[in-house]
């Protein structure tokens, strides 16, 4: 992909008129590994009976980019820092963590 490519894509990310977000989950690969380690086969019971594992492998999901919507929506003056992360922590503590 060219330069220019790249820019175009960029700035449809920066400006589309809906909320998105680019994120990494590169981490759950390697939560997913470690409790694969510890003999844990069947995912679905272990979540069921170890709920607790939910939140800390969705922890480990980075967001990399937000685009100015996702701004204005979340209320946050910048991509970056402690405000932003605290606000994208808090959207992961909904009831959609559960099974």
């Amino acid at each position: 992909m060219s330069k220019a490519d790249k820019e175009h894509f960029r700035v449809l990310f920066q400006y589309a008129p809906v909320s998105m977000w680019e994120e990494d989950f590169g981490g759950i690969r390697h939560f997913f590994d470690g409790l694969h380690g510890l003999g844990v086969t069947d995912f679905a019971s272990h979540f069921s009976e170890h709920p607790a594992d939910i939140g800390a492998c969705m922890q480990t999901i980075q967001v990399t980019d937000l685009n100015l919507q996702t701004m204005l929506m979340l209320g946050a003056a910048t991509q970056t820092g402690p405000s932003i992360t605290n606000t994208v922590k808090a959207t992961r503590k909904c009831g959609s963590l559960q099974l």
